[in-house]
C-alpha cells in the first residue's frame, strides 16, 4: 500500500484513537447521566440472576440493560465497564460513517473520514459523555443503511431476502432500546421504498412485487426480536411484568409530556448555536444541489437518502414534546454525512484535481468549529494523565464516590440503604442490598411516575423505610426535581422519627457542575 493509499486509513486510525482520548476523563466519573446508573443496576441484577423490571424496574424495553450486562460481564463489574463500551460503540459509528460516506459520495474517502471525525467531536455534545442509549443506537441504524447501499445488484435496486433480514433483525435490537426509535427504522423503510420505486420509474425489476417483499423481511426482524425477548420472560414466569413495562407503562409514559412550542423553538435554536458547522451544512446542501452542476446522480441520491434519515429522525426527537439533549445525539449521524458530502463536493469545485489544495480547503473549513471543541477535554485529558503518571498524583475521584465510600466504611453490607433524591449510581458503588425496584429515583420524587409505573408512591415510601435501611441520602436543598410533595412530607415524618443528621459532605454535582450539599442520616439504634 503506498503512502498516499495509506493516508486514508491513518487519519481514520487518528479519529479512532481521538474518541479514546477526548474521553479518558469520563473513565474517573462514577456518573455523566441518571439513565446510565439505571441500566447499569439493571445490567448488574440480571447479571445476578434477577429478571429486569424485577428487582429494579424501568417503563423502557429491555436492550439498554441487555447492553450494559453484555459489557459488565466482558469488562467486569464496574462503572468503566460502561465507559468502555461508550468508547466502542462511538469508534465502531466511526468506522461505519467512514465506510458509508465513501460509498454515498463515490469520490474516495474523504466524505467518509470527514463525517466519522465530526462525528468523534460532536458526540461530546449533548450529554454524550454517559453512556446514553442514542450512541448504542447509532451504529446499529447506521449499519442498516450500509447493508441497504452496499447490496448486490444496487442499479437494480433488489437486495436478497438474508440481507434485509438482517437490517431487519438490527432494527429489532435498536427497537429494544428504545421503542420510539421505530421512527428512525422508518427512515430505513423510506429509503428501500424510494428506491424501489424509482426501480419502477426506470422499467426494471419488479418493483411492487420487490417492494412487498422486502417489507416482509424487515418486519419480520423486530417481530421475532420482539418475540423472543417476551418468550424469555416468560419461560421464567415475568412476561406480565414485561408486558407491563413495554408497552403499558411505555405507551403512558410517551403520553405524559404535552408539546410547548416556545420550548421547541428555544431549544432548536440552542441546538443550531451549539452545533453550528452541521446545520449550516445541512441548509447549504439544497442550495449545493441546486448550483452546483456538477454534483453526481450518486451524490443526489445520497443526500435524498441522508434527507429521509433526518427528517424521520427530528419525528422521533420531537415525538413526545420532552426534549432532553442526549435525544439530539440521533441527528448526529444523518448530518455528520451531510456535512461530509457537501464539504468533498465544495472542495472539488474550489480546488478540481489538486490533492494538497483540497487538503488545505478541508482544514481551513474545518479546523476553526472543531479545534474549539476538542481543545478543553484534549488538554484536560493530557493533565490528568500526566499528573498521574509523572507526578504521582492518584486518579480523581467524585462526589458519589465520595458519598458511596463513606457508608461503606460506617455501614455494614448486609444493611440497605436508601437514595432519595441525589445520584442513584451510589446503590452501585456500595453494592447494599436494594430497597425498592423504584431505585431511579425520579420514580418517587415526581408524581407522574405514579400513573406511568401504576403503584402508589407512599406506599412504597413505608415500605422502604419499614426495611430500616441504615442511611437515607438527600440533597440539601432538595433536588429541584423533587416535586412530590406527598412523598416529601410523609419521608419528613420518618426522618424526624428514626434518622439522626450524621453527615454532610460538600461536593460537586456530576451532571451540572455546580456546587452541592449531600446529607446522610443515619438510622437511630432503638428504632
Amino acid at each position: 500500500m503506498g503512502v498516499r493509499k495509506a493516508l486514508p486509513w491513518l487519519a481514520l486510525a487518528a479519529i479512532l484513537l481521538g474518541v479514546f482520548a477526548l474521553r479518558i476523563r469520563t473513565f474517573f466519573m462514577s456518573t455523566v447521566y441518571p439513565d446510565e446508573s439505571l441500566f447499569l443496576l439493571m445490567g448488574r441484577e440480571w447479571l445476578r440472576g434477577a429478571l429486569p423490571y424485577t428487582t429494579v424496574w424501568d417503563h423502557h424495553p429491555v436492550g439498554g440493560a441487555a447492553f450494559f450486562a453484555a459489557a459488565q460481564w466482558a469488562f467486569g463489574q464496574s462503572v468503566l465497564a460502561i465507559r468502555l463500551l461508550t468508547v466502542i460503540v462511538v469508534a465502531a459509528e466511526c468506522l461505519l460513517l467512514f465506510r458509508l460516506g465513501e460509498k454515498l459520495s463515490g469520490r474516495g474517502k474523504l466524505a467518509g473520514l470527514i463525517a466519522a471525525g465530526v462525528y468523534a467531536v460532536y458526540s461530546l455534545n449533548n450529554e454524550g459523555l454517559a453512556a446514553n442509549r442514542e450512541l448504542i443506537f447509532a451504529p446499529l441504524i447506521t449499519l442498516c443503511l450500509y447493508l441497504w447501499v452496499t447490496r448486490p445488484g444496487n442499479d437494480a435496486g433488489r437486495a436478497g431476502w438474508g440481507r434485509l433480514l438482517v437490517i431487519g433483525l438490527l432494527m429489532g435490537v435498536g427497537l429494544q432500546l428504545k421503542y420510539l426509535y421505530f421512527w428512525d427504522c422508518l427512515a430505513v423503510v423510506a429509503i428501500v421504498t424510494w428506491d424501489l420505486l424509482r426501480v419502477r420509474r426506470s422499467g426494471a425489476g419488479r418493483p411492487l412485487v420487490d417492494l412487498l417483499r422486502a417489507y416482509c423481511w424487515l418486519a419480520l426482524g423486530p417481530l421475532l426480536v420482539v418475540g423472543l425477548v417476551a418468550l424469555y420472560f416468560g419461560l421464567h414466569g415475568q412476561f406480565q411484568a414485561f408486558f407491563q413495562a413495554n408497552f403499558v407503562s411505555g405507551a403512558t409514559y410517551a403520553g405524559s409530556h404535552a408539546w410547548e412550542t416556545g420550548s421547541l423553538l428555544r431549544v432548536a435554536i440552542g441546538q443550531i448555536r451549539n452545533n453550528l458547522l452541521l446545520w449550516l451544512g445541512l441548509g447549504l446542501a439544497p442550495l449545493y444541489l441546486a448550483f452546483d452542476r456538477g454534483v453526481s446522480e450518486r451524490e443526489r441520491r445520497s443526500l435524498i437518502y441522508l434527507g429521509l434519515w433526518l427528517v424521520f429522525a427530528l419525528v422521533d426527537v420531537f415525538f413526545t414534546g420532552n426534549l432532553f439533549r442526549h435525544y439530539f445525539l440521533q441527528l448526529l449521524p444523518p448530518l455528520c454525512l451531510i456535512t461530509g458530502l457537501l464539504v468533498v463536493g465544495l472542495v472539488r469545485a474550489g480546488a478540481p484535481g489538486a490533492a494538497v489544495r483540497q487538503g488545505l480547503l478541508v482544514t481551513l473549513v474545518l479546523l476553526p468549529p472543531l479545534f474549539s471543541l476538542v481543545y478543553s477535554p484534549l488538554v484536560g485529558n493530557a493533565s490528568l494523565v500526566y499528573r498521574h503518571f509523572v507526578g504521582r498524583q492518584p486518579w480523581p475521584s467524585d462526589t458519589p464516590t465520595a458519598v458511596a465510600a463513606y457508608i461503606r466504611e460506617h455501614g455494614s453490607p448486609d444493611q440497605p440503604i436508601f437514595i432519595m433524591d441525589y445520584e442513584p449510581i451510589v446503590y452501585y458503588l456500595v453494592d447494599a442490598p436494594l430497597p425498592t425496584r423504584y431505585v431511579f429515583t425520579p420514580h418517587l420524587m415526581d408524581a407522574v411516575y405514579r400513573e406511568i409505573g401504576r403503584f402508589d408512591q407512599v406506599a412504597e415510601l413505608d415500605a422502604i423505610m419499614a426495611q430500616k435501611p441504615v442511611y437515607v441520602v438527600r440533597l440539601l436543598p432538595r433536588n429541584p426535581g423533587f416535586t412530590n410533595e406527598p412523598v416529601a412530607a410523609r419521608l419528613d415524618v420518618h426522618l424526624s422519627r428514626d434518622y439522626n443528621l450524621e453527615r454532610t459532605i460538600a461536593g460537586v454535582s456530576t451532571t451540572s457542575g455546580q456546587p452541592v450539599s449531600v446529607v446522610l442520616y443515619r438510622r437511630l439504634r432503638d428504632h
